[in-house]
């Protein structure tokens, strides 16, 4: 797994969706967004910038349910919502 200045897994919820795991973490800039991985380094990635800029949306409740991730994720129009990715297109 790749290092990602992420939060320490026992303060933080995940969900796991085919084979890989679903967190929140930060990117060194206090960028914390949703990032997946498959346990390689080359197979972690940031999943979405939902909130754009270096305040991050600070992603959490994180489940997965019929090929896709619900998580609660706050951006500045519409502060705390539900979303949700497949994660095939990164950013959706």
């Amino acid at each position: 797994m790749a290092d990602t200045n992420s939060i320490p897994v026992a303060d933080q919820d995940h969900a796991w969706l085919g084979g890989e795991l679903f967190f929140a973490a930060d990117d060194g800039t206090g960028d914390v967004e949703v990032w997946k991985t498959d346990g390689t380094a080359a197979g972690t990635i940031r999943v979405a910038d939902i909130r754009t800029g270096e305040s991050g949306s600070f992603p959490k409740s994180f489940v997965a349910l019929h090929e896709r991730v619900f998580f609660t994720a706050y951006d500045d129009e519409t502060g705390r919502e539900l979303w949700s990715t497949d994660a095939k297109v990164i950013g959706s």
